[in-house]
């Protein structure tokens, strides 16, 4: 939320666009955070369907999204498949008839497949023709994307166990592919392996024709592949190469 919508925000103020209140509802919402938003609603509210569900059945929170023109269900194809959807689509038929005027339903996600079964599920039945159409934009912008895929393996013949000449083949061309390019995430198979590599391609990448550089020329980071928050950190610090072990319980 931080990344995608406050910061935005912030931009926009800065350009003099008025203020734009935001607020989570969750269970983990505390109550001085509740509060506060019964007596200011926010103009943006990120929510969960179980707490819409919590908020259309008290009367202030029916007070307060009497106003919603928009909903927007992000990464709807994770909801969809599961009796978290069925709940969903019931709170926003209730959220309907609370609203005057029929709040425009917005879907977003990057995977949905079958687009159109998700179209049905988020406009409801009530607006799906009888050849089974739902009655809504569908807008697709595909996920065809151009990819340079190469296989390449050490020139010498390879054996159950790589000799230092082969390790050493590979590292000058990864270090020569990290040169090429302005990110590269490297992948081994053990966190043993990622210390050892990380460091020979230190070596490599802080001596360019023999002259010593500046070591933050490249900066060469090992980092657990746990997910979000270790891509997240890759994203965040603008690495120029990041070595991940792909053994999850390497922490």
């Amino acid at each position: 939320m931080r990344k995608n919508l406050l910061e935005p925000l912030a931009e926009l103020r800065g350009m003099g666009v008025p203020d734009i209140r935001t607020a989570v509802r969750t269970g983990d919402t505390p109550q001085a955070d509740r509060q506060r938003m019964i007596k200011a609603p926010p103009h943006v509210l990120v929510t969960t369907p179980e707490s819409l569900y919590v908020l259309l059945t008290s009367e202030s929170g029916r007070r307060m999204l009497s106003t919603v023109r928009t909903a927007i269900v992000d990464e709807i194809h994770a909801v969809a498949r599961d009796k978290r959807g069925a709940h969903l689509a019931l709170s926003l038929e209730r959220l309907e008839a609370l609203c005057k005027a029929r709040p425009v339903r917005i879907g977003l996600s990057a995977t949905q497949r079958p687009i159109e079964e998700i179209a049905r599920f988020l406009v409801g039945t009530a607006r799906v023709d009888a050849g089974g159409t739902p009655r809504c934009a569908v807008v697709d912008v595909g996920r065809k994307r151009s990819y340079d895929l190469r296989v390449e393996v050490p020139g010498q013949e390879l054996s159950a166990v790589a000799s230092k000449e082969q390790r050493d083949e590979v590292c000058d061309r990864v270090a020569q592919l990290i040169r090429e390019h302005r990110t590269t995430l490297v992948f081994v198979n053990t966190r043993r392996q990622v210390e050892r590599i990380a460091h020979a391609l230190g070596e490599r990448l802080i001596i360019v024709q023999g002259v010593r550089v500046n070591k933050r020329k490249y900066i060469v980071r090992v980092v657990e592949c746990n997910g979000y928050d270790a891509i997240s950190t890759i994203r965040k610090e603008l690495l120029q190469i990041a070595l991940c072990s792909l053994v999850f319980a390497c922490v």
